[in-house]
């Protein structure tokens, strides 16, 4: 067995290795997005925002940037930022629904749900859409009072998905609540 000391200077090997490897294909903006992850694991917070900047800026269309570079700003309280990077990546791809979903959670955190709410439509609308779409635009529709939307909302997650269990969960209480 190895001591704690040399279990750590192990891993920190590892997590040099993992970058250097990273960077031998540079030219790849998932590179850049992986190694930006690991410094934010490690809360090297500065480090991690100048990867997904460095990733934006060699590919200015690859949505998970965007998304982890909004996050990132979530956990600094900075809200307004992540509005604004997902706002440029929306004007390069308008109709990209984990934009458009993601960029509706950020408004929802802001207190602007009424603003969200058309954002949450259209992502839950797209073709690729995942059910958790659908599932947080029918309880955003729910929350704003307009239960029956809601319920229509999934009746018709439900009719796209079968029988995902987030939606049927969701549709039982919308419709057994009072």
């Amino acid at each position: 067995l190895l001591s704690a000391g040399s279990q750590l200077a192990r891993l920190l090997q590892v997590f040099v290795e993992y970058r250097t490897a990273h960077l031998v294909s540079a030219e790849r903006t998932e590179s850049f997005i992986n190694i930006a992850n690991l410094e934010r694991s490690q809360g090297r917070r500065d480090t991690a925002e100048a990867y997904y900047q460095t990733a934006l800026r060699l590919f200015d269309r690859f949505v998970p940037a965007y998304i982890n570079l909004a996050d990132l700003y979530r956990e600094w309280q900075r809200e307004r930022d992540a509005e604004r990077i997902l706002m440029t990546g929306l004007q390069r791809l308008p109709d990209q629904p984990d934009l458009l979903h993601s960029l509706g959670l950020s408004l929802v955190r802001q207190d602007r749900l009424t603003e969200a709410m058309p954002l949450f439509a259209a992502a839950a609308a797209a073709p690729e859409a995942p059910p958790r779409y659908t599932l947080v635009y029918a309880i955003g529709l729910e929350t704003t009072e307009n239960r029956e939307a809601a319920i229509e909302v999934l009746e018709q997650g439900l009719e796209r998905y079968g029988e995902n269990a987030e939606l049927r969960n969701a549709y039982l209480q919308f419709t057994q609540a009072p």
